[in-house]
């Protein structure tokens, strides 16, 4: 399963995905360098945040619509899209 993730991860360039650097692989671990993403998740910033602009919230959703039509465009189904895994 981790290999088909990080395949996927490795065609993937899109600004709106985060983006692998580099992989290291040894008999029994695997390491992923990621691209260093800044802020938190989309739910820390959900359980934290008094209110949000009409103009913030259009452009969350913008960047998530743009990012899943980039994976389905090219066959991917992300399967698990929720707050948590959104930075």
């Amino acid at each position: 399963m981790i290999e088909n993730e990080v395949s996927i991860l490795r065609k993937a360039k899109h600004p709106n995905i985060i983006r692998l650097i580099e992989e290291f692989d040894s008999p029994d671990q695997l390491f992923l360098v990621m691209e260093l993403v800044k802020g938190g998740d989309l739910f820390e910033l959900i359980t934290t945040a008094t209110k949000y602009t009409e103009r913030t919230a259009s452009r969350m959703t913008h960047n998530l619509l743009s990012a899943l039509a980039y994976l389905h465009a090219a066959g991917i189904v992300h399967r698990d899209v929720k707050p948590e895994n959104l930075l």
